[in-house]
């Protein structure tokens, strides 16, 4: 009995009810790829965030720099996390000199004193940057309050600023010199 292709074929297709395992293989395989690049585009859509406001951050400080070592009065910077973002706010002589938006809401701020003690950036607590007007040196925290509000206890914060960090970046203070930069 001899069966012609036709029959071949069909008896073929009966037998064929899944899939074979080469084909889940490269079906998983397929999958796999595709989840580690949508992964790692939306890690780095988040992260590019977190870069834009920590190089805002260092390009402000450089401003607050140029600026107290360059003009007569008080030059100092406030930064605060705020119900729609992260804000950095320049002064001179007490004025409002330039307010920027530099981050948006989602991101968190930190920043570590020379202790390694962490305290949190907010609308309430916000970090208080300035410099000494002849080395370029940083102030303490307490000192760059001081400026701000004549009224604040300046030994309350007196310490360094030595890491503000922006999610998985942060820039690194050097208080003797005034040197700023950011690292991931």
């Amino acid at each position: 009995m001899s069966c012609t292709i036709r029959e071949k074929e069909e008896n073929h297709m009966r037998r064929n009810k899944g899939f074979s395992m080469i084909e889940l293989i490269v079906i998983l395989a397929v999958l796999g790829i595709s989840a580690t690049l949508i992964g790692g585009s939306i890690s780095q859509i988040f992260s590019l965030d977190q870069k834009q406001c920590a190089t805002e951050l260092n390009a402000a400080l450089s401003r607050c720099k140029i600026g107290s070592m360059s003009r007569a009065g008080d030059v100092y910077l406030i930064v605060s996390a705020e119900a729609d973002g992260v804000y950095s706010t320049y002064y001179e002589n007490d004025a409002v000199a330039e307010r920027q938006k530099i981050g948006k809401h989602s991101l968190s701020l930190t920043y570590t004193d020379e202790t390694g003690a962490s305290h949190a950036v907010s609308e309430t607590e916000p970090l208080y940057l300035a410099f000494q007007r002849t080395t370029g040196a940083f102030l303490t925290v307490g000192q760059a309050h001081k400026l701000a509000d004549s009224a604040a206890d300046a030994s309350l914060q007196n310490y360094y600023c030595t890491v503000i960090r922006v999610g998985g970046y942060r820039v690194e203070l050097v208080p003797m010199t005034g040197r700023h930069d950011v690292v991931r």
